[in-house]
């Protein structure tokens, strides 16, 4: 040491400059690995926005394509066999089924690929049917497959 108490200035420049340098090489690393986890998260979330986005376009195309489908006259005119089989009095005065709308905005496939439309009956909500309809290619034709029937039109179906 020198007179006075203190370091000689030569011994605190090195000292200085080896804490110096290794502070700097620990943030230069923490500054590195920091930018890391930002690239990595944000390929995380562009991923993910692209997957959630792929999804959100083929349910609207698949959807689209339900909606398109059943609209063709051959589903209706399928559709009114069905419900006459259910009223024989169908679609005349003295029937319980007067009148029907095919809902689009519910309209969809099956996991069987089966076309799946709801029916409003004369108008009101709680008198619906559910069914599932595909094109038999042998008969040239639509096919209706499992109907529910809601609980309110099934009573009124059998005189309750």
């Amino acid at each position: 040491m020198e007179a006075g108490g203190t370091r000689p200035l030569f011994a605190y420049r090195v000292y200085n400059e080896i804490g110096t340098d290794r502070m700097d090489n620990m943030d230069k690393k923490r500054k590195s690995l920091l930018k890391g986890y930002k690239i990595t998260f944000a390929a995380l979330a562009i991923g993910m926005s692209l997957l959630y986005g792929g999804i959100a376009v083929h349910h609207y195309i698949v959807h689209s394509r339900a909606v398109e489908i059943a609209k063709r006259p051959g589903v209706a005119q399928s559709l009114e066999k069905a419900l006459i089989k259910l009223d024989s009095k169908a679609f005349r005065q003295d029937g319980i089924i007067q009148s029907y709308e095919i809902q689009f905005d519910q309209s969809g496939f099956t996991p069987a690929n089966w076309l799946e439309v709801n029916l409003e009956i004369n108008q009101n909500p709680d008198l619906s049917i559910n069914a599932q309809i595909k094109y038999d290619t042998l008969k040239d034709e639509y096919e209706i497959g499992p109907m529910t029937i809601s609980q309110k039109l099934s009573k009124l179906l059998k005189g309750n």
